[in-house]
């Protein structure tokens, strides 16, 4: 493997462990909208999270690389469960899995045998992107909401752009897409101040289920290097 490969493996790996931060705490249905989306939207996605025990679903992901023009094709599932646990697992092209169980966060590359270690502490959770879900404040204390596109005649989906009131390095902004009918997340795409972006495609989702805890234990693979964040 040559120089470049290694290093645009290394930046996709990287990057897809702290994306996952701002992505693995954000999905939960939606509610219907009334005559003020905005509103509405904050308001009654609000009371759906505090209703939210666990959500599961599988997934499509394109991440984007602006650096170096290239895009990362992945698939997997993920299953998360209040409070902070997360079990996300890529299978193609090669098995990862992002592990959180309330107080640490970890990321294994089954290629690399590598796993990474963070702490889930104040530092971790003063980014936006977590306190969505897992900290209780109102969503109009964390992000800036308003619609990206509503077009009834014509349009299936309806985007909602959240913009994160606290300055984060590595996320600017996160494109939210629902069903118009049944108000199901269909997408969730997120933006980075260098240009990257990560879209990742939902189905088969299911709230409420019942999750074990066994998913979001975490053990270190025999052989495996462990680098702390």
């Amino acid at each position: 493997m040559t120089d470049n490969n290694i290093f645009l493996r290394m930046v996709l790996m990287r990057l897809k462990f702290f994306r996952l931060l701002s992505l693995c705490f954000l999905f939960v249905p939606l509610m219907s909208f009334a005559a003020d989306p905005q509103e509405d939207f904050i308001q009654k996605l609000q009371r759906k999270i505090d209703s939210i025990t666990d959500w599961q679903a599988d997934f499509q992901q394109k991440a984007y690389i602006s650096s170096v023009g290239q895009s990362d094709l992945s698939s997997g599932a993920v299953k998360i469960k209040k409070p902070m646990k997360v079990f996300w697992e890529y299978v193609k092209p090669g098995r990862q899995v992002l592990v959180s169980n309330g107080k640490k966060l970890y990321f294994y590359s089954e290629e690399d045998k590598q796993v990474m270690v963070r702490d889930l502490d104040a530092d971790t959770l003063s980014g936006a992107n977590l306190l969505f879900l897992a900290s209780g404040k109102k969503l109009e204390d964390i992000y800036q909401i308003e619609v990206a596109m509503q077009e009834p005649s014509s349009n299936e989906a309806v985007k909602f752009k959240m913009v994160p009131r606290k300055v984060q390095a590595n996320l600017s902004y996160i494109v939210l897409t629902v069903d118009r009918n049944t108000l199901d997340i269909l997408s969730l795409q997120s933006f980075d101040p260098f240009e990257n972006n990560t879209m990742v495609e939902f189905s088969n989702a299911r709230g409420n289920s019942g999750i074990q805890d066994k998913f979001f234990v975490f053990r270190t693979p025999k052989g495996a290097e462990v680098v702390h964040q």
